[in-house]
């Protein structure tokens, strides 16, 4: 097919990200002077100016949706010269900068000389029997071409899913806005992404499990091979890549580097991600996705997009070109894990849009029944938290008083939002507030694998810990709510634990339930918090767990008879 580099040919809304790519250094302060030059009429470019006022990245959002209606060739586009990489350059130009303008035209000059099908010219002389011939051709020519060039409901769609990612997936410090909370100042601040540690694992079983969540960083990384970010959707040396499991401890970073990955294709960052025409995110502790019957079913909606026929565009690819992000499968109830008839555990093996990639964020211990579907045309990667001198060094440098231990940390934070809170709603500041109903909730939740609650938690506070999602069926809203983690969810259940004893859960509860051993963690650090002995109970169910989901207790503390009960130092010492 000629290149869409060639200066002439004409662009259109499949071309989008071509033409974002190339105006990657053009500032986008100058989306404005940009439009008219295009040919967009003033009242247009107010429409898109007030559509995104008050939105995270709106200079982002304007100079693309200015882009857009330029390729849509909205109001006197056309007046003004039709869209091609030509008249992009003499825009570009025409607004000062002068720089990138040169930049376009020095790439279209190269790809010039590189189209290698050029359309076929008829002979001054030749007989009618070889113009009968040379015309089909030239029409079969012209057609292949208008296809290719042509915009499809698929474009259409990633645009919707770009726009929807980009503000939905993009993380801020405004305790206004319910996404992340943190006590500090109220304007919005992008959070950068910290890559952290990525090993390959070449083969994935219990052995494997049992050094990684035992060994320090240096000696995981002489063990296994590291990669970066941009490696992981790398192709496979003889096979299409198919399956890529990412593990991780609790809170270590899966699905902030399910989202990062998700932007980087929204940005057109990664020329690994730009391969895929759209990708779909799921998260899959919401109950909408556990209910998924169909892959249709995980597809976004958009009022204004055909979801039928964006469905059967798939289908009929087998899922060619489409990218399936999945994160947090442990927080998916045990049977929808486990089950081989389980819309999720088709996708992994590929029984459904066998072409499709999918990637697949999970703790450790939940990964078990993924381990079958790794065949030769998968990866298996472990994400690594910063070693132990890293961490004591960040918490040197920025708090010499900050707590080291995974219940201190949550203690703390906890305490934080609750405060905030509290001052903010003009309350006395009681650190021991009382929340009986959202902890039953959290320790029936987790309990029955439930991520997501609906009426009742409809009046409690949710202080800024929690997502809440409105949605209206007729006259009457309805509203449902989850923890911005899981590990939130489960620190709750612990305290309820500690509170409530005599709930507390079997090893055959355990066994069939793996979040459940975070739980554990957090009740036996609580318990020392306050100063009160770990049951014999507890203690006895941790040592009898299978050595691949149960707390290393004797790796980090001697029981005896002395000292029957471990520090929370001691317990959570090897925590990454």
């Amino acid at each position: 097919m000629t290149s869409i580099a060639a200066k002439t040919i004409r662009l259109n809304i499949k071309h989008l990200k071509v033409v974002l790519s190339n105006l990657k250094q053009f500032s986008k302060t100058e989306w404005e002077t940009f439009g008219l030059e295009c040919g967009l009429h003033y009242n247009t470019l107010e429409a898109i100016q007030a559509n995104n006022a008050g939105k995270p990245g709106s200079v982002e959002k304007c100079f693309r949706d200015t882009v857009t209606c330029w390729l849509k060739k909205k109001d006197n586009v056309d007046g003004k010269g039709e869209p091609t990489l030509e008249r992009l350059a003499d825009i570009v130009e025409e607004t000062g900068d002068k720089a990138t303008a040169e930049e376009i035209r020095n790439q279209f000059r190269k790809d010039d000389n590189e189209i290698t099908e050029p359309i076929p010219t008829i002979p001054d002389q030749c007989s009618t029997s070889l113009w009968w011939i040379v015309t089909p051709v030239l029409v079969l020519v012209a057609i292949i071409i208008y296809i290719s060039l042509r915009a499809t409901v698929i474009d259409e769609y990633a645009i919707k899913l770009c726009d929807e990612y980009a503000e939905k997936l993009t993380r801020y410090r405004d305790p206004d806005i319910n996404k992340v909370p943190a006590a500090g100042p109220s304007a919005p601040i992008y959070v950068s992404f910290v890559p952290l540690k990525l090993i390959r694992l070449e083969r994935h079983g219990k052995e494997d499990a049992g050094f990684l969540k035992t060994a320090s960083i240096e000696e995981i990384l002489e063990k296994y091979e590291r990669i970066e970010i941009d490696d992981i959707l790398k192709p496979l040396a003889d096979k299409r890549l198919r399956f890529v499991l990412i593990e991780g401890e609790p809170g270590i970073g899966k699905s902030t580097l399910a989202k990062e990955l998700t932007l980087r294709w929204v940005r057109n960052t990664d020329k690994l991600l730009n391969n895929f025409k759209i990708v779909i995110f799921v998260t899959l502790r919401l109950e909408i996705y556990q209910k998924a019957k169909t892959f249709e079913n995980l597809l976004i909606n958009f009022d204004d997009i055909n979801m039928t026929e964006i469905a059967l565009s798939i289908k009929k690819t087998r899922g060619a070109g489409v990218l399936w992000i999945l994160d947090g499968f442990d927080e998916l109830p045990h049977q929808l894990r486990n089950s081989s008839t389980s819309l999720f555990i088709k996708f992994i093996k590929g029984d459904i849009l066998p072409k499709s990639t999918v990637i697949v964020t999970s703790r450790l211990a939940a990964s078990l029944p993924l381990y079958n579907n790794l065949e030769h045309d998968s990866k298996s990667l472990y994400l690594l938290g910063f070693s132990p001198n890293e961490t004591r060094e960040y918490a040197t440098n920025n708090d010499k008083g900050y707590p080291i231990t995974m219940t201190g940390i949550y203690n703390h934070y906890v305490r934080i939002l609750l405060k905030r809170h509290l001052i903010d709603n003009n309350k006395a500041i009681d650190i021991n507030y009382d929340m009986p109903q959202l902890l039953i909730c959290t320790y029936n939740g987790v309990m029955k694998q439930q991520y997501a609650f609906g009426k009742e938690l409809h009046d409690v506070p949710k202080l800024s810990m929690m997502d809440t999602i409105n949605s209206f069926s007729g006259f009457y809203k309805d509203e449902s709510s989850s923890f911005i983690h899981t590990t939130l969810q489960e620190y709750f259940a612990a305290i309820y634990l500690v509170n409530n004893p005599d709930s507390m859960f079997t090893k055959e509860d355990l066994e069939h339930n793996s979040n459940l051993e975070v739980v554990l963690t957090f009740y036996v650090g609580l318990l020392k918090f306050i100063d009160r002995e770990v049951d014999n109970k507890t203690i006895d169910m941790i040592l009898k767990q299978d050595r691949y989901y149960r707390l290393d207790l004797n790796d980090n503390f001697q029981l005896s008879e002395k000292d029957s009960n471990p520090t929370p130092h001691q317990l959570f010492s090897r925590e990454k």
